[in-house]
């Protein structure tokens, strides 16, 4: 309370002492009053308007100018109505204010609330009933309860009824029951069950508006301090405000009461505020990719309101410091840069990355499989399709970009890589999710790599692209590689399209130039570039186009809900030209914020910075003067300069300090989010011999995140390759539903895949024996499908692989009506061509299994997107001759371990009864021995059905076969009209 009171003393108001018989409706409603009082007070201008209001109300206490009828989805005109009597409520209940207990006034308040509820407008948005109207109508109720006269007691009754029926509940599914539209849900909830002093409802609401205070894998907080809502949606801007404004509200209501917010609450509300909210604000300017379809709207990203932040000291005096230097920010008492301190930080969740620093800020937004881009919604955000593909904002004052947005030209969006369009896909509406897995970062806490295997399918796009973003001190390396696209439109990579502001300087052929306006074109001889304190350095030249001048659009173009005047703007843009369908192309520039003279660019060391890759397989950048490398790989590669080598066995992205000294930092993430292990072989100048670095990835919902570890001489040398068993499937079938749900295709060659409509959708099981060993011996277990064939549109989708706990369906008697459930996802890739393989790390379910000595483990293979309907693929089965084409489990061996120690997963201490002949040794090495009771002749084959070897038996006469020459792993004795016997085979 006393933290209240010095917040409410600054503003000139004091809280009316409380008698100890003061309840907690009572202490809730003060606060309320007391807030709302103090930013407002009793001003000239309140008193003005309130005259204003009186003087155009109509005789039944309407206005004119109102549409009460209105039902529009967005700016819905009645609530105009409740927005006016607020002002008017605030006058005449504001002791010793000009207005305070004045009659007249009492009567048209009195008279207008009885009118809302009597024409009782309605809009096609939830929002506006279930939020917008009584949190409203809930403040005006509590204000008005300390006026001298209190309004006829009907009248609030009636509303409050209304609230309770028409404002919906907390807890209710879905979006409109989570984050920030949970937390304005409740928040009337509190409003109502003070007004009402019902502890039920109070409690509930208070209860439920701290329920977002929590991080979540659903919609809020997320696990790494970003913000999301509606799905997997970035929106630390827009609901992320909303959220915190919400909580801070709610906060101080309950200030000096048992519902204070504390504790762990507390610190994640202040963690969020700090390290999230405040970080993508670049002086009073937010980043406009963490806003998602609000960017649409009019001063969106502008972000100079204080008032949010004073009230964080009141709740989180401990960081009273860090919020007075954010508050001269946001003012503008100081430059954006003032207080603020080096950071990089990737949001795993979200596919965002951000780098500060005191001279500028950068991010880059993409969007992968695992999240969503960029809504269209209620007629906003009409053109922002390429959005998330790559975006990047770069900052050095602030307001670079503001209300640059119905002049932009969105084709051409800061840091995309794209065709240009003439017209643009309208974005999904409430957001679709990406394409791709591989879209992630790795940070150290002050350096970091993006990286963004970018793939667009829609038929008027196509194109894909290797992009990866270095962040430094004083420097952005900014890569792409083997850009390839069938649109018919050429594709550009945008380097920047922000607010003219100055000269644009240029370095051409030897000769350096400036200009304010005009159209340019550099072909290879464009060295380098400065505008606005920004240089632009191309180490490889390139196609690089140029344009300075007037740009002119709409608000409504991009919003149907604004104005269609004519907005006109001085704009730079910035591009690099790859031409039409290129198959191939690549592109490098450097961004040098703090560059932005041409002396400062003359000077600049072009030798820190080196680029050694620019790949489809891998980027690679080293920091000479920081003695940094970084490094991305985009698939299993090998990265070799001089007496360095390092070898990836999977797509990741990673940071080396120290190489040359006895002990190099690794820095390591994955950006698809796939791997449970990673193995990384390593030849490093300092240290002797060459390392093997096993990494244990992070789990959910950390996947994506950095891990760090260490090389140096006590790591384990590498020794060779891990020790590998390849296990076939026993059985395999896919499955569809419609008219052939009841139809069995465990014999088919293909095992089909595809998300589709009713009827068209398949599905495919596979089972495979498990060996008997110690799980602790497993490094790494994948599953692998061969693709036989795939539709064009395939890598619009990802497959995902999940366990079936039953596994007692059959190959021959599975279909879609009986096929067993699943619940458990244990991997996801892209969706590939024919001809590759997709491989899933399910290495953490099949350990668990070996672990519980389970005999066998059936995996469910699904398809995640529909897209054009031409994502349907198929996988070759173990109906095919060539094993190596069927499914197939691998066990990777730790090192030091040998295939002996893994066993055939035998049941039975000898030959089931049920078989006529016997076998001995099993597991073997280079003999079978088998025994029979009969004649006839004995198959030994491999999972896939292949014959390996045959022998003839007769009855009680030992036999030897002779095996030492197949390769290792499970193989299966069979006679004519007999069970199969699995037999390991090891060496």
């Amino acid at each position: 309370m006393l933290a209240l009171l010095g917040f409410l003393w600054t503003h000139g108001i004091h809280l009316r002492a409380q008698s100890p018989a003061t309840t907690v409706y009572d202490s809730v409603m003060t606060n309320i009053r007391t807030i709302q009082w103090a930013l407002a007070g009793d001003t000239v201008a309140l008193r003005n308007n309130v005259s204003n209001l009186l003087a155009t109300m109509q005789g039944d206490s309407s206005w004119p100018d109102i549409n009460y009828a209105d039902r529009s989805q967005t700016n819905w005109l009645p609530i105009a109505h409740l927005d006016r009597l607020k002002p008017m409520v605030l006058a005449y209940t504001l002791a010793g204010g000009y207005y305070y207990g004045n009659t007249q006034l009492h009567q048209r308040i009195s008279a207008a609330l009885a009118y809302w509820y009597r024409v009782h407008p309605t809009s096609t948005n939830w929002y506006m009933q279930q939020i917008a109207s009584p949190q409203r109508i809930g403040i005006l109720l509590i204000l008005l309860r300390m006026g001298k006269v209190a309004i006829p007691p009907g009248t609030e009754d009636n509303l409050l009824g209304r609230m309770a029926v028409e404002g919906g509940r907390p807890d209710q599914p879905g979006s409109l029951g989570s984050g920030a539209n949970k937390l304005d849900i409740a928040t009337h909830w509190i409003y109502r069950g003070c007004l009402q002093k019902d502890s039920a409802v109070l409690s509930f609401g208070v209860s439920q508006a701290y329920y977002p205070i929590v991080q979540t894998t659903e919609e809020g907080i997320q696990y790494d301090l970003s913000y999301q809502q509606h799905g997997k949606q970035l929106y630390i801007g827009g609901y992320g405000s909303v959220l915190l404004n919400g909580e801070i509200g709610v906060a101080l209501y309950t200030v000096g009461t048992r519902y204070a917010l504390a504790g762990g609450q507390l610190s994640l509300l202040s963690r969020f505020a700090l390290q999230t909210y405040l970080a993508v604000i670049r002086g009073q300017y937010a980043h406009y990719n963490t806003m998602g379809r609000s960017i649409s709207r009019t001063n969106a990203i502008r972000q100079a309101g204080t008032q949010w932040v004073t009230n964080m000291k009141v709740l989180d005096p401990a960081h009273a410091a860090a919020y007075d230097t954010a508050i001269s920010r946001l003012s503008g008492v100081q430059p954006a840069g003032y207080g603020v301190r080096p950071a990089h930080t990737h949001y795993w969740t979200s596919d965002y990355s951000l780098h500060i620093r005191p001279g500028y800020s950068f991010d880059v937004r993409m969007v992968s499989t695992r999240t969503l881009r960029n809504e269209n919604g209620n007629g906003e955000h009409l053109k922002g399709y390429f959005l998330a593909d790559g975006a990047t904002n770069l900052s050095t004052v602030g307001g670079e970009y503001y209300n640059i947005f119905p002049a932009w030209d969105w084709a051409h969006i800061p840091g995309v890589t794209a065709p240009v369009l003439s017209n643009l896909p309208l974005p999904a509406a409430w957001g679709t999710a990406g394409t791709v897995a591989f879209a992630g970062g790795v940070s150290d806490s002050l350096y970091g790599v993006s990286a963004y295997a970018y793939a667009d399918n829609n038929y008027s796009i196509n194109t894909s692209a290797r992009k990866s973003w270095f962040y430094f001190d004083d420097e952005i390396v900014c890569l792409g590689a083997n850009i390839q696209s069938t649109a018919s439109a050429p594709v550009h990579t945008t380097m920047d399209q922000c607010l003219l502001n100055g000269a644009v300087t240029v370095l051409q052929g030897g000769q350096v130039a400036s200009f304010t306006n005009g159209t340019y074109s550099y072909n290879n001889n464009l060295r380098w570039l400065t505008h606005a304190g920004v240089g632009y350095y191309f180490p490889g030249g390139g196609q690089v186009r140029l344009s300075a001048g007037e740009q002119a659009g709409t608000w409504k173009s991009i919003n149907n809900t604004s104005v269609a005047d004519t907005v006109r703007k001085q704009v730079m843009k910035l591009w690099l030209d790859h031409g039409s369908q290129p198959a191939g192309a690549a592109y490098a520039y450097i961004l040098l914020p703090g560059k932005g003279s041409a002396a400062a660019m003359q000077a600049y060391d072009t030798t820190r910075i080196r680029v050694y890759a620019n790949t489809d397989s891998m980027q690679v950048v080293q920091h000479r003067t920081l003695g940094i490398w970084q490094l991305v790989f985009y698939k299993a590669a090998t990265f070799t300069a001089g007496d360095m080598s390092i070898q990836a066995e999977a797509g990741c992205v990673m940071i080396l300090k120290g190489v040359g000294t006895t002990q190099v930092t690794v820095h390591l993430a994955d950006p698809a989010q796939q791997l449970n292990t990673l193995r990384l072989r390593l030849r490093l100048p300092g240290i002797a011999r060459e390392k093997l670095l096993e990494a244990n990835m992070p789990a959910a919902p950390y996947r994506g995140s950095t891990l760090r570890l260490f090389v140096h001489d006590q790591t384990p040398d590498y020794t060779g390759p891990a020790p590998e068993q390849r296990v076939y499937a026993m059985a395999d079938a896919y499955v569809n539903d419609g008219a052939t749900a009841g139809t069995n295709y465990g014999s088919a060659t293909g095992l089909v895949i595809k998300k589709d409509n009713q009827g068209y959708n398949r599905e495919v099981y596979t089972k495979f024996p498990l060996p008997v060993t110690d799980s602790a011996a497993i490094s790494k277990v994948t599953l692998q499908l061969k693709v036989r064939n795939a539709n064009t549109s395939i890598t619009t989708t990802s497959w995902q692989v999940r366990y079936v706990a039953d596994n007692s369906w059959t190959e021959s008697g599975i279909n879609w009506n009986n096929k067993p459930g699943s619940a458990e996802l244990l991997a996801t890739v892209d969706g590939s061509v024919a001809g590759t393989t997709a491989v899933f790390d399910i290495t953490a379910k099949v350990k668990q299994a070996v672990g519980q000595h389970d005999p066998a483990i059936s995996l469910h293979t699904v398809s995640t997107s529909r897209g054009d309907a031409k994502t349907d693929a198929a996988f070759y089965s173990r109906e095919n001759t060539d094993s190596s084409l069927q499914p197939m489990l691998t066990f990777y061996l730790k090192s030091g371990s040998t295939g002996a120690q893994m066993r055939a997963p035998v049941t039975v201490a000898t030959t089931p009864a049920l078989l006529s002949w016997v076998v001995a040794p099993n597991p073997a090495s280079t003999q079978l021995y088998i025994t029979s009771a009969r004649s006839g002749t004995i198959v030994l084959m491999d999972a896939g059905g292949k014959i390996w070897k045959r022998v003839t038996v007769s009855p009680q006469v030992k036999v030897s076969l002779d095996v030492s020459m197949l390769p290792a792993g499970i193989y299966y004795l069979k006679g004519v009209g007999e069970s199969a016997y699995p037999v390991m085979i090891v060496r």
